[in-house]
């Protein structure tokens, strides 16, 4: 079996890799303009990681069973209440639990 590879030269089109993008880039301006902030460009790479998990997380329609591509991948069935609790650009209050490090 393995992989089937399906070269393509310079300049030449492939509509899937092209659609693939093109939902992705509606995924990143949809959250760009959710935002009530400007985003700073340091942050970008971040918000490119998120839309990309949040399109692996949707079950794939050309499979039979219900399966995402993140639950292929991970091994592990998605936990909804983990990874869907806060979006991209949410203010939320995090706190880091701290050890004593003194005994006393």
């Amino acid at each position: 079996q393995g992989y089937v590879i399906n070269p393509f030269g310079a300049g030449e089109h492939v509509p899937v890799v092209e659609r693939k993008i093109d939902t992705l880039k509606g995924r990143i301006r949809s959250c760009l303009m959710g935002l009530d902030y400007q985003l700073m460009f340091s942050l970008l790479r971040y918000l490119v990681e998120y839309a990309t998990i949040m399109v692996n997380l949707e079950p794939c329609s050309k499979r039979e069973d219900p399966t995402s591509p993140w639950e292929l991948f991970h091994g592990r069935k998605i936990d909804y209440k983990r990874h869907l609790k806060l979006a991209f650009g949410d203010y939320a209050e995090v706190k880091e639990l701290r050890h004593k490090s003194n005994s006393m």
